[in-house]
C-alpha cells in the first residue's frame, strides 16, 4: 500500500523536500529480501510509517502497535507483555542492517526508528554519515579528504581503531580476577555427536515455620524465569519427591527453603547428584526487600553464569574435551575469559564442528564472531573483513534465536566495531533485558555505552557490580569517576576497596583504579603510590607520560582521555 495519501503538510516526521521520498524509502526497504521473508516486519514498518505521516506518530502506544501493528487480538495485556516493544527493536535492527547491506537509493531520504519510539524518522541522506553502509561510508568530518585514496584508508584506520578497542573489551577487560587456569590444550574429542549440557532439577521452594506460601511461589517464578536463560545447563522443574533412579535425576538439583513469617530467610542449595553432595549454599534475609529480582540477581548469577558454581565444575570435569555442544562451549568459556591462546585452533575447530550438527545454536555462533575478533587483534590486515563478518555472524545469531541474550550482545559488539553506537546500545538493551542476570553482560553494555557516550553507562555497570562483584577493577574506573565528579569521594574508595586485588597482566588496570579511587578521596599520596604501580605493572617507560601510561592499561579511547583529565584535575601529577 501506498502511503503519500496520508502525508500531512508540513508535519515534522518527514524533511519538507524529501516529502514525495517518505513513502518510496519505506517501500524501498519493505521489497528487499529480508523482508519479503518477513511479512510480519513488513505490516509493522507500513503502520508505523502511516501512522506517522498521518500526523499521529507521537500517539503510538504500546496497545495500539501490538493489536493495528501486529495482529494481536482486543484482549492484548500491554501491561505484561513486551511483545510490541520486542518486534519494533527486531524491526529497528533490521533497518540498521537494511541500510548496512543496500545503503541508500535514490530516495534522498534515511528511514529510522529512535530507541524508545514507535514514531518513524525520516532524514536527509546527508545527515546520514555517522552510520554508513559497510564500505562505501565516510567518517564524521569528511570534508577536508579529498580523494578515493584518502578516504578509503582514513576509513580502514578508523576501523583498526575500533577493532582495537574492542578486543581490549574482550581480552583486556574482561579477563576476571582469577582467571580460570588453562587445563589440557590437547583435544580428546570424546565424542563426534553433540554433547549436551547437564541437567539442573529444581525443586519448589518449602516453606517451614509459618512462612509465606504465596512469597515462595513468587520465588518460584522468578527462578523458573532466570535459570532457563543460560547454555551452561538445562532446567527440569520437579516435584518434592527425589526420582526413584540416579539416572531419571538431573545431574544437579537446587533447592530452595522459606522459614518464618516474619524474618523471611531464605535458604537456597545446589546439590550434585553425580555424589549426592551439597557444593553451593546461599542465605537471603529477605524481610526488608522492596524488589525480590534484585535481591536474588548475585545468587542466580552465581549458579547461571559460565564462570559460577555449575561452570567451573563442569570445566574442570570436562578438561581436555572438546566435543561438540556444550564441552566446546566449556572451552571457549575457557579460551576467552582466560586469554588462552593455545586453545585458539581446537576452540576454533569444535565450534565449527557445533555449528556444522546445530547450525542454529546461537551462543556458538557469538562465540565464533568473538574468535574472529580475536584473530583480527593479531592479524590487522583482516580489520576489513571481520567488521562485516562480525554482522553477519551476529545476524546469524539473531535469526536463529532472536530471544537469545548472546546473540544480542553479538549485535552490539558487531555494531560497535562498525561505529554504530544506536544500535550497539540498543542490542546491549535487549541483551539485558533477555538476561537481566548477567554480571559480565552489564559490565560489558556499561563500558560499550560509556564509550558510546550514552548516559546510562554508571547505572548499568552499578548493576554489573551488584550482581558480580569479582568482576575486573577497569569496569569501575567510570563509576570512581562519576562519583568523584559528585562530591561522592569517600564512597568512590570504598567502593574501590571492595575490588579484588589482581596480579599478573590485570595488576596494572587494578592499581589504577586504586590510584583513582584513593585520589577521588583526597589521599593523593597514597593515589600517586598506586598510580606507580601501575605504571611499572604497565611495563611502561620511566617517565613516561601519563597518556603513554594510560593507554598501555585501558586502550579504551574514550576511557583514556577522561582519565587522564580526571587524574589531572585531581592533581595527581606534579
Amino acid at each position: 500500500m501506498k502511503l503519500a495519501h496520508k502525508l500531512q503538510p508540513g508535519s515534522d516526521a518527514c524533511p519538507i523536500p524529501a516529502l514525495q521520498h517518505c513513502d518510496r524509502e519505506v517501500e524501498r526497504i519493505c521489497g528487499s529480501a529480508a523482508f519479503q521473508r518477513a511479512p510480519v516486519m513488513r505490516r509493522l514498518l507500513k503502520f508505523l510509517a502511516a501512522e506517522t505521516l498521518a500526523g499521529r506518530g507521537d500517539d503510538l502506544k504500546a496497545y495500539g502497535v501490538a493489536v493495528d501493528g501486529l495482529g494481536k487480538g482486543p484482549d492484548f495485556d500491554a501491561q505484561v507483555d513486551s511483545y510490541p516493544r520486542v518486534q519494533v527493536g527486531r524491526l529497528r535492527r533490521m533497518i540498521e542492517t537494511f541500510y548496512i547491506e543496500k545503503g541508500e537509493g535514490d530516495c534522498s531520504v534515511r528511514v529510522s526508528i529512535p530507541n524508545g519510539s514507535y514514531r518513524v524518522h525520516w532524514t536527509p541522506a546527508s545527515q546520514s554519515d555517522a552510520m554508513p553502509p559497510l564500505g562505501t561510508g565516510r567518517p564524521v568530518g569528511h570534508s577536508a579528504i579529498h580523494g578515493p585514496f584518502s578516504r578509503k584508508w582514513l576509513m580502514v584506520l578508523t576501523g583498526i581503531v575500533a577493532v582495537v578497542a574492542a578486543i581490549a573489551l574482550l581480552i583486556h577487560v574482561f579477563a576476571p580476577s582469577k582467571a580460570p587456569a588453562v587445563q589440557n590444550a590437547t583435544p580428546v574429542r570424546q565424542s563426534q555427536m553433540l554433547v549436551p549440557p547437564p541437567v539442573m532439577d529444581v525443586e519448589p521452594v518449602a516453606t517451614v515455620e509459618g512462612a509465606d506460601k504465596v512469597l515462595a511461589q513468587r520465588i518460584d517464578r522468578i527462578l523458573g524465569d532466570a535459570l532457563h536463560r543460560t547454555w551452561t545447563f538445562n532446567v527440569r522443574t520437579v516435584g518434592m519427591s527425589v526420582p526413584s533412579t540416579r539416572e531419571a535425576a538431573g545431574e544437579y538439583r537446587l533447592t530452595g527453603t522459606l522459614v518464618g513469617a516474619e524474618r523471611k530467610l531464605l535458604y537456597l542449595t545446589l546439590w550434585n547428584h553425580r555424589n549426592t553432595t551439597q557444593i553451593w549454599s546461599r542465605r537471603l534475609e529477605l524481610a526488608k526487600v522492596t524488589s525480590f529480582v534484585d535481591a536474588l540477581g548475585p545468587s542466580i548469577n552465581a549458579i547461571m553464569s559460565p564462570f559460577g558454581v555449575i561452570g567451573s565444575r563442569e570445566r574442570r570435569a570436562l578438561a581436555g574435551n572438546f566435543s561438540p555442544g556444550f564441552p566446546c562451549m566449556m572451552r571457549y568459556s575457557e579460551y576467552y575469559m582466560g586469554n588462552a591462546a593455545a586453545l585458539a585452533a581446537p576452540v576454533k575447530a569444535c565450534l565449527d564442528l557445533t555449528l556444522k550438527q546445530d547450525p542454529g545454536n546461537a551462543p556458538a555462533i557469538a562465540a565464533k564472531m568473538m574468535t574472529r575478533l580475536r584473530e583480527a587483534a593479531e592479524h590487522p590486515e583482516q580489520v576489513a573483513n571481520v567488521r562485516s563478518e562480525a554482522l553477519v555472524l551476529a545476524r546469524r545469531a539473531m535469526d536463529a534465536d532472536p530471544y537469545s541474550a548472546d546473540a544480542s550482545m553479538a549485535m552490539a559488539l558487531a555494531a560497535y566495531i562498525n561505529n554504530m553506537c544506536d544500535l550497539g546500545n540498543a542490542s546491549a538493551t535487549e541483551a539485558l533485558d533477555r538476561n537481566p542476570y548477567d554480571g559480565y553482560a552489564y559490565a560489558r553494555a556499561g563500558l560499550y555505552m560509556f564509550q558510546c557516550g550514552d548516559a546510562g553507562y554508571e547505572a548499568t555497570l552499578r548493576r554489573a557490580w551488584e550482581l558480580d562483584n569479582t568482576l575486573p577493577a577497569v569496569t569501575a574506573m567510570p563509576m570512581v569517576i562519576g562519583m568523584s565528579e559528585r562530591g561522592e569521594g569517600e564512597a568512590a574508595l570504598r567502593f574501590a576497596l571492595r575490588i579484588p586485588v589482581a596480579e599478573g597482566f590485570r595488576k596494572a588496570p587494578y592499581e589504577l583504579t586504586m590510584a583513582a579511587a584513593y585520589a577521588a578521596a583526597d589521599d593523593i599520596e597514597a593515589a600517586r603510590r598506586h598510580w606507580a604501580q601501575a605504571a611499572r605493572a604497565a611495563a611502561a617507560p620511566p617517565n613516561a607520560p601519563p597518556a603513554v601510561v594510560l593507554k598501555r592499561i585501558l586502550m579504551l579511547p574514550r576511557l583514556t582521555e577522561r582519565t587522564e583529565r580526571y587524574l589531572r584535575s585531581r592533581g595527581l601529577f606534579r
